[in-house]
């Protein structure tokens, strides 16, 4: 245990802390043991109205299910570099979340992962091959989406799920310009075809 962080091998399993600014730490120590933080398990932060800044150490790959669901005053959130997967309904009601950065390590937005977030903007760096369903469900304020992969980004409907379902301010989805018409003819992204454009000048930093 390191401050309110319980720690199994190298995975951060509870917090128990009231902090509005958490920054997860790099490593614990057993027996002079270093264990170095890799991966956070489901509901660690579920439902905790105190937190309001999550730092990760740049180690860290995967992030489990319900990490951070209802946590309704999360604000900010430093992602690791080696991210690779953000877990169904990670940040499901985080509503004052309005920006986050995804680096080029992501490779899956799991299911629901967004919903009900205040994002206006979100860049889906070229390394993210997987959008899954519901990913950015509900989110009300969203208007502008990069998708940069240079594939059309595999995605899964259902009747009452799409990708950007309830997202009524969407104006415009950015894809590199050689699969704008494949995006507006597909049979899962057809739905938003008139919100698809050649992505411009920006890059994913």
């Amino acid at each position: 245990m390191v401050g309110s962080c319980t720690f199994k091998n190298n995975v951060l399993i509870r917090y128990d802390g009231s902090e509005a600014i958490v920054e997860i730490p790099t490593y614990y120590e057993v027996g002079g043991e270093k264990f170095g933080i890799t991966q956070i398990d489901q509901q660690v932060f579920y439902y905790n109205e105190n937190v309001e800044q999550i730092i990760m150490p740049n180690q860290i790959t995967k992030v489990g299910i319900f990490a951070f669901r209802e946590c309704h005053n999360l604000k900010s959130i430093t992602l690791s570099n080696s991210i690779e997967s953000l877990g169904d309904s990670c940040f499901w009601n985080c509503y004052k979340l309005e920006s986050i950065h995804l680096p080029t390590s992501l490779q899956k937005i799991e299911p629901y992962a967004f919903w009900n977030t205040s994002l206006k903007e979100i860049d889906i760096p070229e390394s993210v091959k997987d959008i899954m369903l519901g990913a950015f469900n509900n989110c009300s304020k969203l208007e502008t989406v990069y998708i940069r992969s240079n594939e059309v980004a595999r995605t899964w409907f259902t009747e009452a799920y799409q990708t950007f379902s309830r997202c009524p301010n969407l104006q415009k989805i950015h894809v590199p310009e050689h699969l704008v018409a494949e995006y507006k003819n597909h049979e899962l992204w057809s739905l938003y075809g008139d919100k698809f454009e050649a992505i411009g000048g920006n890059t994913n930093a």
